[in-house]
Parts: C-alpha cells; sequence; structure tokens
C-alpha cells in the first residue's frame, strides 16, 4: 500500500469513527432506554479496553478459581444483552495467567423463577465478613502493640508461641503493608497501617452498602468477556475477585445451563 492508499484509509477511518461519535452522543441525548443514560462512561471505558488491548506486549491476567465472584463491566448491551456494572461468576474449570478470557453468569437482584436465588444479601454478608475480620486483625495488634514501646517481632511467634493462627494474622497484616519482610516493625510504622486498614474499611463499605439485597444468578445470560472488563479491586482488603459462592450453588447453576442450551434432560440422566 503506498502513501496516498494510506492516507485515504486514515480518512476513511476517520470518517466511520466521527459518524459513530455522531450516533452516540445523538443516543446519549434522547435516551429512549434507561440502559442509554450511562452511555459516555460505558462507551470511555470501552476505549480504555481497547486502547490496553491494542499494546503489542502480551499482558499478564489473574488467575481466578472456579465460582469466584467478579465485579464486571458489561458495558451497553444490544437489544436484551446484559448491561452496566454487575457482579458475575467465574465458571471457567481452568483459568492461567496467560488466558485473556472468562466465561461467567452475571447477578441481579432481581427476582425471576428461571433466576437462581443465592442466598439473602450475598455480597452485603461477604463485605461484612470481611469487615469484621479487619477489625479483629486490628484489635489484635493494636494489643501486641500496647505490650512494649519498643518495636515488636512479628515473626517467629514471640507474642503467641502456642497460636499459630493469631500469628498468621499478625504475619499477613505486616505483609500487605511491608514489601520487605522484616523481622522487627517500627511501631509508628504500625500505627499508620491500621489507619489506613481503618480507610480502606470505609470505602469498601461505602462502595458496596447499596448492593445489600438479595442476589440471584441468571444462568441464561451465560457470556464469555475479556478479563479486562474485570474491574480492579477497591483496595487490597476488598474481598471482591477473590471469594468464591459455594460448590452446591455452582452445581445448580451449572445444572441450570445445561437445561437451558442442550435437549438433555438432566434430571431423567442422574436417576
Amino acid at each position: 500500500m503506498d502513501y496516498k492508499e494510506i492516507k485515504n484509509k486514515q480518512k476513511e477511518n476517520r470518517k466511520f469513527l466521527e459518524k459513530s461519535c455522531e450516533i452516540l452522543i445523538d443516543i446519549s441525548k434522547k435516551p429512549k432506554n434507561k440502559k442509554f443514560e450511562k452511555m459516555p462512561f460505558s462507551e470511555l471505558n470501552r476505549a480504555k479496553y481497547l486502547r490496553r488491548d491494542n499494546k503489542e506486549r502480551t499482558p499478564k491476567f489473574k488467575r481466578y478459581k472456579k465460582g469466584t465472584i467478579v465485579f464486571v463491566d458489561f458495558g451497553i448491551g444490544i437489544g436484551n444483552e446484559f448491561s452496566h456494572p454487575h457482579f458475575a461468576i467465574v465458571m471457567d474449570n481452568k483459568d492461567n495467567l496467560s488466558k485473556g478470557t472468562l466465561t461467567v453468569v452475571p447477578l441481579t437482584s432481581k427476582e425471576n423463577k428461571k433466576f437462581i436465588n443465592l442466598g439473602t444479601d450475598l455480597i452485603s454478608k461477604i463485605i461484612n465478613t470481611v469487615i469484621k475480620e479487619a477489625v479483629e486483625t486490628q484489635e489484635l495488634v493494636d494489643a501486641v502493640f500496647q505490650l512494649e514501646e519498643s518495636p515488636f517481632t512479628i515473626k517467629g511467634a514471640v507474642y503467641y508461641p502456642n497460636d499459630m493462627y493469631n500469628q498468621l494474622i499478625l504475619d499477613n497484616f505486616v505483609k500487605r503493608h511491608s514489601k520487605t519482610y522484616r523481622e522487627t516493625v517500627n511501631p509508628e510504622d504500625v500505627k499508620k497501617w491500621i489507619k489506613l486498614e481503618r480507610e480502606q474499611l470505609k470505602n469498601i463499605l461505602d462502595f458496596y452498602s447499596k448492593y445489600d439485597k438479595n442476589t440471584y444468578a441468571k444462568p441464561e445470560n451465560i457470556m464469555t468477556i475479556s478479563k479486562f472488563r474485570i474491574m480492579k479491586s477497591i483496595n487490597a482488603l476488598d474481598p471482591i475477585g477473590r471469594v468464591q459462592i459455594d460448590k452446591l450453588n455452582i452445581k445448580k447453576i451449572e445444572e441450570r445451563i445445561i437445561k437451558s442450551i442442550l435437549s438433555i434432560d438432566i434430571d431423567k440422566n442422574t436417576s
């Protein structure tokens, strides 16, 4: 392709993109469907995902276990396709750092006989559990800190020689804040870390407080997405992206998926 052809192609591409922008702006001015009200934010995110995807280097992705709850930006779906940020359940049997996609089942707070009830306030219960554990950790660290004013030893179970559980909590607390694991920790650093984690807990609670409703899985909306669409954790204490639903609920979702896409009577085949 010579220089003139390249320039003409670039001009044509720009024309298509400008026309696309005109259409999207026109829709956002007069949205006749509620999903289009958030379209500007969604399209900006989509452009960022495409920019990341356009990089020449092969990215390394996070690995997710089956049943993990993730927070996904589904973007603006066409027609009845799923739209907007929602929680979802990872359904892949195996995942690895080089795999750039995940198959997920979206979650919703809306009740429907076709949906699977995952329990009352699933998300808020997860968040509350994390907050409880973090508060207990802070109380433990604070109690250890009060034992003496000089730098205290974390490694070696100095304060809890017969309590490996509490020792592990202390180890994990330090590792969350110290890039280089040290045997001794400055008490002033501990004060800063406790304060930081209290702020992190508040941010988590503020963000997820609106998700204190019943949670239902939508097996019929199962889809494969790019891992670029998985939204980043709020902070180091955020459990979303790490916690999994129980195996019984995973099995319920799998059976419903099979029933919805295959002409096989599961009940007859398992009886």
